[in-house]
């Protein structure tokens, strides 16, 4: 006989299934920043988990979709193979106005995990290895899904808050909301 709601079971809530899809995405990102340093490719998080820590009491209140992941751009070769090899195909339809690959979005079907693949920041206007090589300066760690993982200071964090607020201007609400936060924060 199939379980009904009225054996027991129920529709989990929304805030169930949000909880369930940021430790997806947290397990994803620690597993994938694990295995491209254990291929020497440096790799830092950002936003998600370190956004949500840092400026939320209740990390629950700021949610995340994807992963974020910035990699050394002299790696990046490394980085789209390893994605590829994992079931992740390339989505990205072209951003306009932005140089030649800034970011790649990128999906897997299997799990509908979807991730970010950045080589610099959307904004910053020198060479992408000249921006990794600043903000791979300004790191710390922190565990995710049980992995200590590379995120931003909180300088850079604040710069990349600027920086994600400016690109999306009033159209997205997320983006400035961190922002207020963040100056609340550093105020």
């Amino acid at each position: 006989m199939p379980a009904t709601p009225d054996a027991g079971w129920h529709v989990p809530s929304e805030a169930a299934l949000a909880a369930a899809r940021r430790l997806v995405l947290d397990v994803v990102a620690a597993d994938t920043i694990a295995a491209l340093g254990a291929r020497g490719c440096r790799t830092i998080l950002l936003k998600g988990p370190s956004v949500a820590r840092w400026l939320y009491d209740d990390p629950v209140r700021r949610p995340y979709f994807d992963c974020d992941l910035l990699v050394d751009p002299s790696r990046v070769d490394v980085a789209r193979a390893l994605l590829a090899a994992r079931g992740f195909v390339d989505t990205t339809g072209g951003i306009p106005g932005e140089r030649p690959w800034v970011t790649r979005s990128l999906w897997r079907e299997t799990d509908g995990v979807s991730l970010d693949l950045h080589r610099s920041l959307t904004g910053i206007r020198v060479a992408p290895q000249q921006a990794w090589r600043i903000l791979a300066a300004h790191t710390e760690t922190t565990a995710v899904a049980g992995r200590d993982v590379d995120i931003l200071d909180e300088d850079a964090r604040v710069l990349h808050l600027v920086l994600h607020a400016a690109q999306h201007g009033v159209s997205w609400d997320r983006p400035a909301e961190d922002l207020e936060r963040g100056r609340q924060v550093e105020g």
